[in-house]
């Protein structure tokens, strides 16, 4: 197994705490924080085979955001109004919480900011229309002159609403990183898990030698595929991402949401332009655990930002983050089964920042006997 020797050499570690988290990513770091803000005592470590925020945590658009409305459209054909009016008051709730938690804007970690989705056609705008009017009261239809960008397909309608915010991601992981160190947390980084081994007491097989807990946390999203005696149904799936600076210095607030296109986007600074997406254009090969880029998808969002919003420009950055789905699109949450004191919070679909924050509270809430189950499992038998 390859391991930086550098990475590890100078420190030793304790090999027995109680509780260590797998992945130092947004949920992980996240969960570190719940845990020992609650409990100043408990000893807690994370494992990482990277570095902090390697993965899809600190690969992705910078959108703290509920989702498109198609999203929920898609939530109330699976699970009913009730339940998907239910999850989208989860990720308000979330958004609310990290935003009360910390002074992001203060920071400059985060802006709040509006949520745009532009629809194309008539089954959209009828799917649109059965979603419950608990979402739909916080959103807004907007004149097509009045949208902060244009489209050169002519859309049917679009729809703004408030309530989230475009951030920096890796700023928000330094302020997470810096909260759990200042709280004692220790990281033993650059350290691949080889297996987990079930029991009353967890124990890790690592590259750096065995460690023992009282609990386990899983937080490895996309890269749950790395423990397979886990059994945990999550398909890790590519996602990419186009910077690119334009020719003017043309600037819009906003998040947003081109759905039927399968594109997002926003604006990080005036010029500047972020856009990812288009998965559709060679999905086969988005089902993949590489996070290089492959020139076809980057030529698709290429082409609608020039083609589509009629924007010039260099591309400067282009990169890739694995994201894991699960099959209805909602993350694995609480106990693992057949694995006694092993938790998971992981494949969110591409929603983690959004349902991150407040599934780390429950999640460390559960593992100190606060609560019997998360709201999420709640939400969805």
């Amino acid at each position: 197994m390859s391991a930086i020797y550098w990475t590890h050499s100078s420190k030793s570690y304790s090999r027995q705490y109680d509780v260590i988290i797998i992945g130092a990513g947004y949920l992980g770091l996240s969960t570190a924080y719940w845990l020992k803000k609650h409990n100043p005592e408990l000893k807690v470590a994370i494992i990482e085979k990277d570095s902090i925020g390697s993965g899809a945590s600190g690969r992705n658009a910078g959108f703290l955001t509920k989702g498109s409305l198609l999203f929920y459209s898609h939530l109330t054909e699976t699970w009913g109004a009730e339940k998907a009016n239910l999850l989208y008051e989860y990720a308000q709730n979330s958004i609310n919480l990290l935003s009360a938690e910390f002074d992001l804007v203060c920071d400059s970690i985060a802006a709040p900011t509006a949520a745009w989705t532009f629809i194309r056609t008539d089954a959209a705008l009828e799917k649109i229309s059965k979603i419950p009017q608990g979402i739909l009261k916080d959103y807004t239809e907007v004149h097509l002159d009045e949208a902060p960008v244009r489209h050169a397909t002519p859309m049917k309608k679009v729809f703004t609403g408030s309530g989230e915010f475009s951030i920096h991601p890796t700023r928000l992981l330094s302020l997470l990183e810096k909260k759990v160190k200042d709280f004692g947390v220790d990281f033993i980084l650059g350290a691949q898990v080889l297996k987990v081994n079930a029991g009353s007491k967890p124990e890790i097989e690592t590259s750096f030698g065995n460690f023992s807990c009282e609990q386990l946390m899983v937080c490895t999203n996309g890269e749950s595929y790395l423990l397979p005696e886990l059994k945990l149904d999550i398909v890790p799936q590519r996602a990419q991402m186009l910077a690119m600076k334009l020719k003017t210095p043309i600037y819009a607030s906003g998040l947003f949401y081109d759905p039927e296109a399968r594109v997002y986007f926003k604006f990080d600074r005036p010029g500047y332009l972020l856009v990812g997406g288009k998965r559709l254009a060679d999905e086969a090969n988005e089902n993949t655990i590489s996070t290089n880029v492959s020139p076809k998808i980057q030529e698709a969002l290429y082409q609608y930002v020039t083609n589509e919003l009629n924007y010039s420009g260099e591309q400067l950055n282009t990169w890739a983050g694995t994201m894991g789905f699960t099959k209805n699109e909602l993350p694995y949450v609480g106990k693992i089964s057949n694995f006694d004191s092993c938790y998971v919070a992981a494949g969110f679909s591409g929603h983690g920042m959004g349902w991150g924050f407040k599934t780390a509270q429950e999640m460390a809430l559960l593992l100190l006997g606060k609560i019997n189950e998360p709201q999420l499992v709640q939400m969805t038998k």
